[in-house]
């Protein structure tokens, strides 16, 4: 089966693909779908049963959003990934590994490479996601994000000093303007993100 002009979540994704398959011992319901167009590439098996189980995902697509006030832009790749959803979406079990480059930005300001983020997929509070850690001049630097909606991103960062006193006196102004809170464990925000 082919679906012109698809679009997910209201984001339209270009060509979909369904190949059906039956599997006659379980009486599950699944086959492969494959997506090409508006940047975004995708192909994955999929199976309907007690769960939504989605296996051998690939898949590369462009993402354009805000963080922090700021545009980004780049793209988000997944790969050879596994994952079980419940009726109601929410995430049982997800193994694979997620890499974007949306953050290089963030990483210049702060003095790190500008390199791409790779990150193990996981399940936490029924939510996929993935956790950064970045070490830095003097600290250390977390990003958790997690799916929170269809098209949502919840990132929870948090940046930690060895020596906040010793921390340049630009970043703390800067951080105070893009809505970062000081705490006794350094600098903390939380952002949504839409994808």
């Amino acid at each position: 089966m082919r679906f012109d002009d698809a679009a997910i979540y209201r984001r339209p994704v270009g060509t979909l693909w369904f190949s059906p398959r039956l599997a006659s011992v379980l009486g599950a319901q699944g086959g492969h779908i494959r997506i090409a167009g508006a940047g975004t590439t995708a192909a994955f098996d999929i199976t309907v049963a007690n769960a939504l189980e989605i296996r051998n995902l690939d898949l590369v697509a462009p993402v354009q959003s805000r963080i922090l006030g700021n545009s980004v832009q780049g793209t988000v790749e997944i790969r050879k990934a596994t994952l079980s959803l419940g009726s109601s979406g929410e995430c049982l079990a997800a193994a694979g590994q997620v890499e974007t480059d949306l953050f290089d930005a963030a990483f210049s300001f702060l003095g790190l490479a500008r390199r791409p983020v790779l990150a193990d997929l996981s399940c936490e509070d029924n939510l996929l996601g993935f956790g950064v850690v970045r070490s830095l001049d003097g600290g250390v630097l977390h990003v958790d994000g997690r799916l929170v909606g269809p098209a949502l991103l919840r990132l929870d960062i948090q940046l930690r000093f060895d020596d906040q006193a010793s921390m340049p006196q630009q970043w703390t102004r800067l951080l105070g303007q893009n809505g970062f809170q000081a705490t006794e464990n350094g600098w903390r925000t939380s952002v949504r993100v839409p994808l």
